[in-house]
């Protein structure tokens, strides 16, 4: 256990950045326009291939020095991952080390599993990273909304471990351990201080689950020890909903077991106008870094020029800070909050009319 610990610790340090710490790989540094930089492309299903599209077409805009490599969602379940991924798709995250993820349903049937459940076990993917803060211009419930959830992303009640005890019932097994707790926690923490955040806060259960949830938050204890800058706090999940919901300034930075992070991440991006202004990053071993939009496939509007690309852009956004692509990073990210605060390219779910095309026209002419 000592040397696991010792081998989480010298992951994490190799963690630094300016601003997403753990999306920065040293091998970036050199990055320029002369040598693009391969990075892997899950344009989705739904809606997924017309917001990929948007991020290509502002990505060709800004110049950036992008080569991507694409694969696709299959239609047979390939046997080496148990799903609709193939394990060429996983490899090419893998040497690459950097991604974009546009939305994936995972099609109804048996023999096969989730398309993301794949996609973060078989690439260690343990952190979930959701920034949250207001778009300027953009008028919600609330003006100053500033926050990061970090959720665990391997374990919890989203193990997939059930089985049918006898007729009429059956149990679901939660599992929480030491390594992914303190894996996850010691994220939270390096994020927390190299961005220069002040608070982190647990949420959890333990006053109903002791063991598990109890586990999680020793661990954070632990953790929280080697960052005395840094306020560290725990909060029931209930109560940290209706915290939020009051007043959600009270946040700063959020760590959570698996099934919490799911629930929580999702409130939290209802805070600022709902998932399809909410950008992601997966954090995995070895430097990995996938970033992908949440929001669902939508196949009733797929096709249409309806979407908003919003999500997807951002989480973009996010992975070019990863790859130390600052000045490329800062001209998309203020270029997309610009188009939005101008109001007069909005597609229909932020109250507009405009188009998936019309908006990435218009995120380029702000360029």
């Amino acid at each position: 256990m000592a040397l696991g610990r010792l081998l989480q610790r010298a992951s994490i340090n190799q963690i630094s950045g300016r601003i997403f710490p753990a999306f920065e790989r040293s091998f970036s540094a050199a990055a320029s326009p002369s040598e693009p930089i391969r990075a892997t492309l899950f344009p989705g299903d739904g809606i997924g291939p017309e917001i990929a599209e948007s991020v290509k077409h502002v990505f060709n805009a800004a110049q950036v020095p992008i080569e991507w490599e694409e694969h696709f969602v299959g239609d047979k379940v390939d046997p080496r991952t148990e799903s609709f991924l193939t394990w060429e798709s996983l490899e090419s995250v893998r040497r690459n080390g950097v991604g974009l993820k546009g939305p994936m349903a995972t099609p109804i049937g048996k023999g096969h599993r989730s398309l993301n459940l794949t996609l973060r076990k078989e690439l260690g993917l343990y952190a979930n990273v959701r920034p949250c803060y207001s778009l300027p211009g953009y008028k919600t419930r609330y003006d100053d909304v500033n926050l990061v959830t970090i959720r665990e992303n391997t374990e919890g009640e989203y193990s997939g471990l059930e089985h049918q005890v006898v007729r009429g019932v059956v149990e679901s097994l939660k599992i929480i351990t030491r390594q992914a707790s303190l894996r996850v926690a010691e994220y939270a923490f390096h994020y927390a201080k190299a961005n220069g955040r002040q608070r982190v806060s647990a949420i959890h259960k333990a006053n109903i689950m002791r063991k598990t949830d109890g586990l999680f938050l020793k661990c954070c204890r632990e953790v929280a020890e080697k960052y005395p800058e840094i306020t560290y706090e725990e909060v029931i999940i209930d109560n940290c909903c209706m915290m939020l919901v009051k007043n959600p300034t009270l946040f700063d930075v959020l760590v959570m077991p698996n099934l919490y992070g799911d629930i929580i991440s999702d409130l939290c991006a209802g805070l600022i106008g709902g998932l399809g202004l909410t950008p992601s990053c997966n954090i995995g071993e070895g430097g990995i870094a996938l970033a992908e939009a949440v929001h669902g496939s939508a196949p009733d509007i797929a096709g249409k020029n309806l979407a908003n690309p919003t999500a997807l852009l951002l989480s973009s956004v996010m992975m070019l800070r990863h790859l130390r692509l600052t000045d490329k990073s800062d001209q998309i990210h203020n270029a997309i909050l610009n188009t939005i605060s101008e109001g007069k390219y909005r597609t229909v779910d932020l109250g507009g009319n405009s188009s998936t095309t019309d908006f990435t026209k218009a995120v380029c002419d702000h360029l």
